[in-house]
């Protein structure tokens, strides 16, 4: 089976869980048992440590993976609703983020400690010593918190694409839909490398080239980019080399985010001969907008203090 028919499987198992009455405990426990089978199918545990490596954690060994794992499935689905979310698997995902920041932060938490000493006391007389937390430990857990959302959000803004028939279905399943949700997913993830340096390192390269229109990539980047180190050392174009009709004064200046509606219209007339309103562009990016946010509070992770401007 491969990921979706895991999945699949997985949202169906824990539907008819939460369905069953709490009296029932042996057909509860026989029904977390199956859904625990199918977590730790060599297939889908892999993803999942695919998934948690991919959000920082690389410091994590295969048992501290498994503990994060465990902590977030146990916890999740005692406390699933299919009437308030018909996919677990995405609650599963948002409690792992959850668990990871935790994990993650006692982890680091721990480091800064011992960063802070000769040597990790462990004397009973030197307990209160070790276990008062400085402003600056507290500063490195405000930046890791943020940094874990950084991650997330960037994740999911990549599962725009890589899960487009996953989160779009019926007839908002198209290809027109799913050409366009590829420009704008190009246009973030590009402002997200550019203004998140710290996250180059943690990107996987071929999903994040999966992800985008490389054709839309190299209409407003002034080189070919190949890797992700290149798009954020890479300047953009200027308007004026991109704009069939560009007087404004911002005409000798480099393309800025957010893109303005002329960017995509004048790339797609160059390569699909289209002509498109900014009406078409605005609607079409206020359906990418709306699923995103959608995406976001389905995982349960939308930070509020994240903000990605949509105006054009």
């Amino acid at each position: 089976m491969d990921i979706k028919e895991i999945e699949l499987l997985i949202n169906k198992l824990a539907r008819e869980y939460s369905e069953v009455d709490e009296k029932d405990v042996a057909v509860r426990k026989s029904k977390i048992s199956e859904i625990w089978v199918m977590i730790y199918d060599d297939y889908y545990f892999r993803y999942l440590k695919n998934f948690i490596r991919k959000s920082g954690a690389s410091n994590f060994d295969d048992d501290g993976i498994r503990d994060v794992i465990n902590d977030a499935f146990f916890y999740s689905i005692k406390k699933y609703d299919h009437s308030q979310c018909d996919k677990y698997t995405a609650y599963l995902i948002s409690n792992i983020r959850y668990k990871l920041k935790d994990a993650y932060k006692v982890y680091k938490r721990e480091i800064n400690r011992c960063s802070s000493y000769d040597s990790c006391y462990e004397d009973d007389d030197k307990s209160d010593e070790i276990n008062t937390i400085s402003d600056d430990s507290l500063r490195v857990d405000i930046t890791l918190e943020e940094k874990e959302n950084s991650i997330a959000l960037f994740l999911d803004l990549q599962s725009m694409i890589t899960r487009f028939y996953e989160h779009n279905q019926g007839k908002s399943a198209n290809e027109k839909r799913y050409y366009y949700t590829r420009l704008f997913c190009t246009e973030y993830s590009v402002s997200y490398v550019k203004n998140e340096p710290g996250l180059i390192n943690m990107i996987n390269v071929n999903d994040f080239f999966e992800a985008i229109d490389t054709g839309f990539l190299n209409f407003f980047m002034s080189d070919e980019c190949f890797d992700v180190g290149q798009i954020y050392t890479t300047s953009l174009k200027k308007y004026s080399d991109v704009l069939e009709k560009c007087q404004t004064d911002k005409s000798e200046k480099e393309i800025e985010f957010p893109f303005q509606a002329d960017i995509y219209i004048s790339y797609i007339y160059q390569t699909r001969n289209e002509r498109v309103s900014n009406a078409v562009i605005t609607q079409q990016k206020g359906h990418y907008m709306s699923k995103f946010k959608e995406i976001r509070i389905q995982a349960d992770c939308l930070d509020k203090n994240i903000k990605i401007d949509i105006s054009i």
